[in-house]
């Protein structure tokens, strides 16, 4: 019964995903290759600020936050809302910088080890470490990957890996692709382990919140 359910849940989930996307793509007008943020250009952000290494964490963050802002006018949010972001068997501390329907930019990391899995995403990652240092092995890979302060992870879409943080890692990471279809990875935990509703009510109002003006301000899915 609960196999059945799930089955249901899932067909449910896609049909429902092509059908708003439908009427989306019907009424907004859309480049698959038109992205906002060019990873290159947050490449060269995030190194810049992560070698001044007389900085706290805080200031890297305000720095790199505002740089974004003057480079992206419009779409990035220079207010600060740390919520737990729990997936994949690991809990970080995330703020949102961009949200749409196709891209999303946050600062996210923890002073505590943690590990987890990064989940199959019909979406691309490039993760600019700040502070610290991470640890990540690939799918059909054996050998230890390690991307420290001013150094880039990249994860290829549908491509899946094992990510540890031994100490504190704080990094700026950049995701797009199909951001819908990935939610039931980063929701079903709440309802699987942590269930800590108050955090994930207050992570879906924030995107849905910079998602709406992307989509209605900006006419950006």
């Amino acid at each position: 019964m609960i196999s059945l359910l799930l089955v249901s849940w899932t067909i449910g989930c896609f049909i429902f995903a092509q059908i708003f996307f439908k009427l989306i793509l019907d009424n907004f007008r859309f480049n698959a290759g038109n992205f906002v943020f060019d990873p290159k250009v947050l490449q060269g952000i995030a190194t810049k600020h992560a070698a001044d290494s007389t900085k706290t964490k805080e200031e890297v963050f305000d720095a790199v936050q505002q740089e974004l802002a003057k480079t992206y006018p419009d779409h990035v949010w220079t207010r600060k809302q740390w919520v737990w972001l729990s997936s994949g068997g690991s809990v970080v501390s995330a703020t949102f910088l961009h949200a749409s329907l196709t891209e999303f930019l946050i600062f996210y990391g923890t002073p505590t080890p943690v590990s987890g899995h990064s989940g199959r995403q019909p979406l691309e990652a490039f993760d600019f470490v700040l502070r610290g240092e991470k640890c990540y092995q690939l799918e059909n890979e054996i050998k230890l990957n390690r991307a420290k302060a001013g150094e880039m992870s990249y994860l290829p879409t549908m491509r899946s890996a094992n990510l540890c943080i031994k100490d504190e890692c704080w990094s700026l990471q950049y995701g797009r692709g199909l951001l819908p279809l990935a939610l039931p990875f980063y929701l079903l935990s709440t309802f699987t382990s942590t269930l800590d509703f108050i955090s994930l009510i207050r992570g879906i109002m924030i995107c849905s919140s910079y998602t709406l003006y992307e989509l209605f301000y900006n006419k950006k899915i």
